[in-house]
């Protein structure tokens, strides 16, 4: 049995969003055209969640490319994101949903997470057993 591969409209408004918030950080841009990309995605039933999650995920996503490329330097996707929150356009949950499901993919990618993500991931979990079963497979790591 072959799975279907990922939906090419879904993959073509992401790219679309990515473009937007890229755009919306920079001095004098607008969340507006991210924020219709992100409706569509979900009144499509494209991707699950509210408008503010969605947004919050591809922001995660974005600061973790800007960290890899950029390092410590100042994070103008962290900023957004949390302007966001502050406007009223994505909540504190969402933005904090967004990087917890990041984390966690993270630390089943690879196996492990520094002890600090590790137990902020596992406080939030808290006893479901999905969660607690995928953690087992997360080493924690450090002091």
């Amino acid at each position: 049995m072959e799975l279907p591969g990922p939906d090419p409209e879904a993959m073509r408004l992401g790219k679309q969003l990515e473009a937007a918030l890229i755009v919306a950080v920079t001095p004098g841009g607008t969340v507006a055209p991210a924020v219709e990309i992100a409706d569509q995605l979900v009144d499509r039933r494209l991707l699950s969640g509210p408008r503010g999650r969605v947004l919050a995920m591809q922001l995660v996503e974005l600061s973790l490319q800007h960290l890899a490329a950029a390092g410590q330097r100042p994070d103008p996707y962290a900023a957004y994101a949390h302007h966001l929150v502050r406007t009223g356009v994505c909540t504190q949950f969402d933005l904090e949903a967004a990087f917890l499901g990041r984390l966690l993919s993270t630390g089943l990618e690879q196996g492990w997470l520094d002890a600090a993500l590790y137990d902020r991931l596992a406080a939030a979990g808290g006893d479901d057993a999905a969660f607690r079963q995928a953690m087992a497979h997360i080493e924690r790591r450090g002091a």
